[in-house]
């Protein structure tokens, strides 16, 4: 079983960037079997082909308009999926469903995709997480390693550093 996790996002655009940020806490808290790949997507969905090919599950991390407050998060799979791409959500959208199409038409669609969606505070200039979206990165990572429960894959803990505070 192959499985990547995405996380979308552009880091200089304050919590657009969430997606990222999330992949990378999941890095520092967590190491995962060898099937389980931890992937920086960046801000061009389609340019990471080739790194999802053999996916049999993809997971993608990304700021999404939920529909609720800043710092909500949304978890969208199966038949849900679909209705995610008909309403504007996420900058990533149409790069996303264009990779999607893309793996079809080659005949290496995943046997799944999940979307973890965070609501933006802010989308201005800055590297910062706004507080409201950094406390709903821990959030989404705690999200990103119970949907990888769920496929069989379970997430090891890394040991806090001395003065480190614990991660999850």
């Amino acid at each position: 079983m192959s499985i990547a996790v995405v996380g979308l996002g552009n880091l200089i655009l304050s919590d657009e960037g969430v997606g990222v940020h999330v992949v990378r806490r999941l890095a520092e808290a967590y190491s995962f079997p060898d099937e389980v790949a931890l992937i920086d997507g960046g801000t061009s969905a389609i340019d990471l082909l080739d790194q999802l090919v053999d996916a049999e599950h993809i997971i993608f991390v990304d700021a999404a308009q939920t529909g609720g407050p800043p710092g909500s998060i949304v978890a969208l799979q199966g038949a849900r999926l679909p209705v995610w791409f008909r309403q504007r959500m996420s900058p990533h959208q149409i790069g996303l469903a264009d990779l999607l199409a893309t793996l079809s038409l080659m005949d290496h669609a995943p046997d799944s995709v999940t979307l973890i969606g965070i609501a933006p505070l802010s989308m201005e200039l800055g590297t910062e997480l706004s507080p409201i979206v950094d406390a709903a990165a821990d959030e989404a990572r705690d999200k990103v390693v119970e949907t990888l429960a769920a496929l069989g894959v379970h997430a090891i803990a890394r040991r806090a550093r001395a003065g480190a505070m614990p991660c999850a």
